[in-house]
């Protein structure tokens, strides 16, 4: 039987066909590099993200997030749960040079102090504060 981490591949290689500024910057097989977690943790795992009402979306490695013990912050720009940029996946509108999945043989994509995510060109790829 497939495992949730499965499925969630098959249906993301679908989207990376899509042409996306994010794919330019995703480290060679990423996908296979996502987080799984045994039966037992899995199980904890979605009894944590129902009670704390966290997203299960294909943009974010939130297993890895929860198996890493990561903390929610407060984006301050909007004032809602923000996750670390470390398991911020390439389907992600904000993926980053600081997300594991991220290839750090190239020029990666960096935030300024404006809240702007920045390509190593100059051009601003995601503006947090217009969002």
């Amino acid at each position: 039987m497939p495992s949730p981490v499965d499925n969630w591949v098959d249906q993301t290689q679908k989207e990376l066909q899509q042409n996306s500024w994010q794919q330019q910057y995703a480290l060679p097989g990423w996908q296979g590099q996502l987080t799984r977690l045994p039966p037992e943790q899995e199980a904890q795992f979605l009894l944590w993200a129902h009670t704390n009402n966290v997203p299960l979306t294909d943009d974010y490695d939130m297993r890895g997030f929860w198996a890493n013990h990561g903390q929610t912050q407060v984006n301050q720009n909007d004032g809602l749960p923000h996750y670390s940029d470390e398991w911020k996946t390439p389907l992600h509108q904000s993926f980053s040079g600081e997300s594991r999945y991220a290839d750090p043989s190239k020029p990666l994509p960096k935030w300024n102090e404006l809240d702007q995510l920045i390509s190593p060109s100059g051009k601003i790829l995601f503006d947090e504060r217009k969002r």
